[in-house]
């Protein structure tokens, strides 16, 4: 687990990279059926907020805790968007993942092991949650690499 925080730790610097001479229109434009770039920073930085990190936590400070599920779709007809300006979304992450990294330097190895579970994910340990979570990092910088390069 502690080998994946580095690169989590430089996904903040990598995603402005990746948006900085793209503009504020391209960030809002999508091929069909996608999300576009706006969404998909504003999606990594409410997940990081209200639920990765949040489940270590719990993780941490319970025993098995039962976490429910948090729908995509329901994010997006939910969510709010007063802060979905270029700048504002990347340093947003950046705070939130910095918070993120904090914590799960201090996960010690015994800590790694403690459990929760999820009605469709069952029964996780924290060591486990981070390689999803690094997972689910991966596939939306891909994704937002192919939007913003107009690809589905």
């Amino acid at each position: 687990m502690h080998s994946t925080i580095p690169t989590m730790a430089h996904l903040p610097r990598q995603l402005a990279t990746m948006v900085e001479h793209a503009g504020e229109a391209a960030l809002d434009r999508a091929p069909e059926g996608a999300w576009p770039a706006r969404t998909i920073l504003a999606h990594l930085r409410d997940e990081e907020a209200y639920v990765f990190r949040l489940r270590v936590e719990r993780m941490l400070g319970e025993d098995e805790p039962e976490f429910t599920p948090y729908p995509p779709e329901v994010w997006l007809a939910e969510r709010q968007t007063d802060r979905d300006g270029t700048r504002d979304l990347l340093r947003d992450f950046a705070l939130q993942r910095q918070a993120s990294v904090n914590l799960l330097e201090r996960v010690s190895e015994t800590d790694q092991h403690r459990r929760g579970h999820h009605p469709v994910h069952g029964r996780f340990t924290i060591a486990s949650w981070v390689d999803y979570w690094s997972k689910h990092d991966r596939e939306h910088y891909f994704q937002l690499e192919r939007v913003l390069h107009g690809q589905p």
